[in-house]
C-alpha cells in the first residue's frame, strides 16, 4: 500500500549541515516544494480550513479564560442587539 503513494520513494531529509554552509540548493528547494505540493494534495481541498481551525483550537486551548470571557461578551452583545 505504501509503495503506491507518490512520496514513498522521496529522498529523506537531514537537518544537519555536516560541515557545509547550510544554504539550500535550487534542487533541494524544488524537491521540498514538490513534497509540500504532494502533501497538500493528499490532504484534500479542506486542508486550508483544517489549518485555520487547528490554529484557532490551539489558541483557545492556551487562553481558556480569555476565550470564555470573549464568547460570553459576544453572546451578551448579540442578545442585546437582537
Amino acid at each position: 500500500m505504501m509503495a503506491d503513494l507518490p512520496h514513498a520513494h522521496a529522498p529523506t531529509w537531514s537537518t544537519a549541515c555536516e560541515g557545509d554552509d547550510g544554504a539550500t540548493s535550487p534542487g533541494e528547494l524544488k524537491a521540498l516544494g514538490e513534497h509540500l505540493r504532494v502533501c497538500a494534495h493528499l490532504k484534500g481541498r479542506w486542508f486550508g480550513l483544517h489549518c485555520v481551525l487547528a490554529g484557532i483550537t490551539g489558541y483557545a486551548a492556551g487562553h481558556v479564560v480569555t476565550s470564555l470571557i470573549t464568547l460570553a461578551g459576544l453572546a451578551l452583545l448579540l442578545s442585546l442587539v437582537a
